[in-house]
């Protein structure tokens, strides 16, 4: 699945260029390009390191406006809305809205299944959306001293610095509300992303990912001629190992959406700590077991390797001398002496007998002192 990406302007440009350069015609409009004497038509406020659903975003998609071949690029807020609000019953304002309906991923097996996908499908209502990268996470192994908890996300991306392009699809509808200033019905204008199996190289981090859209020509044919069977095509291909994927740790500050920092994306080092089993296995004499990693370790930067070397080997030396102590006689199980066998019915008196530091006499006293009754029987 995608539930959160990075995106930038640079990124959507560059997108934009690759497939205005596939195109048939190549024809390209922004319809909501501004005249600006600037390189790029989009602003900076539109970088966004740490997207999830319910906030905006850029989208490439074929014009609905008649303009047959003209490939435009619209602001839309991720998280499908299909259905339109009324004047009496208006769509809720605020991201809560997508949260409430969970649609910022469609999978692609099933496309064709879902009333509400399959029409956007066939009205041609396919989108293309360009992203730098997204993130998955991964639940941490918990350490010997009760730290690394918590999942750890990774940031997917292309090694070769282009951006990766995702499959989608839009709708826009009324939200039951009118523009103040001309009295136009506001539109909401929404978008999902596809989902197909992951490719063999990110099962380890989870079983879903985008259906990326490897080759230009296939980025120009979802926009323009979307049919099912080039559907269930670029789902396949997605699926497959591709050379220039790659990902890396990030920092967990990002796990919230709040965080909006510029290191949401960068590359960061694991602190690896030994698991309880090293312990015990240092004390028994055995080696300490080297702390496993999750996943390839195509994410090591040079250098993390050696690094992490020396953070085992002064770990061994740690638990082999903290725990080398002999142990305490209060922690020995003691066995059972063979002069005490266990008591048969009717054998407590005899057994009795055979414990005690004082005489059998002694204890029939006892025994008399405490129970009148039984003396004045004999």
């Amino acid at each position: 699945m995608c539930g959160r990406s990075a995106q930038s302007v640079r990124g959507v440009e560059q997108a934009e260029e690759i497939i205005r350069a596939g195109g048939s015609d190549g024809r390209t409009r922004d319809a909501n390009r501004q005249p600006s004497s600037s390189t790029s038509h989009w602003p900076s406020s539109y970088n966004n390191a740490n997207m999830g659903p319910g906030m905006r975003g850029l989208v490439i998609r074929k014009s609905s406006n008649g303009n047959d071949g003209y490939i435009t690029c619209d602001e839309m807020l991720w998280g499908l809305v299909p259905k339109a609000g009324t004047k009496t019953s208006p769509l809720p304002e605020g991201p809560a809205q997508h949260y409430a309906n969970l649609m910022y991923n469609a999978r692609s097996d099933t496309l064709y299944d879902k009333r509400t996908f399959r029409d956007l499908a066939l009205r041609g209502q396919t989108s293309v959306v360009a992203v730098d990268g997204f993130y998955e996470w991964k639940e941490s192994e918990k350490s010997a001293i009760g730290g690394g908890s918590g999942k750890q996300p990774y940031y997917v991306h292309r090694s070769d610095g282009k951006p990766l392009l995702i499959a989608g699809l839009w709708t826009s509808v009324p939200t039951g509300r009118e523009h103040g200033y001309d009295g136009k019905p506001e539109m909401l204008t929404t978008y999902t992303l596809l989902t197909t199996d992951a490719c063999p190289k990110l099962q380890w981090l989870h079983h879903r990912q985008p259906v990326f859209l490897w080759d230009t020509a296939s980025a120009v044919e979802w926009l323009q001629n979307p049919t099912q069977t080039l559907e269930k095509s670029i789902a396949r291909e997605a699926s497959k190992d591709h050379e220039h994927l790659a990902w890396y740790p990030v920092t967990k500050r990002m796990n919230k959406t709040q965080y909006r920092e510029n290191d949401c994306n960068v590359a960061t080092k694991i602190e690896k700590v030994p698991s309880v089993k090293s312990f015990f296995s240092a004390a028994r004499g055995g080696k300490a077991k080297a702390p496993v990693e999750t996943g390839p370790k195509d994410y090591l930067a040079e250098g993390w390797k050696e690094d992490a070397e020396k953070q085992m080997a002064q770990s061994k030396r740690k638990a082999a001398s903290s725990l080398s102590v002999p142990s305490s006689p209060a922690t020995k199980k003691i066995k059972p002496s063979a002069s005490f066998p266990s008591p048969a019915r009717g054998s407590s008196k005899k057994l009795l007998h055979k414990q005690s530091p004082t005489k059998p006499g002694q204890i029939t006293s006892f025994f008399a002192a405490a129970n009148p009754k039984t003396e004045s029987s004999k």
